[in-house]
């Protein structure tokens, strides 16, 4: 009887936890926080290579997405204004794929009033 090594399937399996695990780290949360008067319509933030819709955001609420960018990015907002107009906010932001944690934007009166940004590189990148 002949007996097989394991080992390489052992590798394998850690070889597909790792990569499960850079997945569920990498990535950059993006919250919108409206503290406006009125709803924010039609939201969607945008880096390169995707866009993520988000929807409608009520006064005094916040909505978070994760966003995965393809390469070097900036950060932007677009939503329709009162007059139902498509209009973009750009964050004073730089993203890249493999960068992790959070930006907080915080939006009063159609216009972005403050920016908090907790980038990090992820370890495994």
């Amino acid at each position: 009887m002949k007996i097989r090594s394991k080992t390489p399937l052992f590798a394998a399996g850690v070889l597909a936890i790792l990569f499960i695990g850079f997945n569920l780290l990498s990535g950059l949360r993006v919250e919108i926080v409206n503290l406006g008067p009125l709803t924010i319509k039609n939201v969607s933030v945008n880096v390169t290579g995707a866009s993520y819709s988000m929807g409608d955001i009520p006064t005094r609420t916040r909505k978070t997405v994760k966003v995965q960018p393809q390469g070097e990015s900036s950060v932007s907002v677009r939503h329709l204004d009162k007059s139902g107009k498509q209009r973009t906010l750009f964050v004073d932001c730089y993203i890249e794929r493999g960068y992790s944690g959070k930006v907080t934007i915080q939006v009063e009166n159609e216009k972005i009033t403050h920016v908090k940004q907790n980038i990090k590189l992820t370890a495994i990148s």
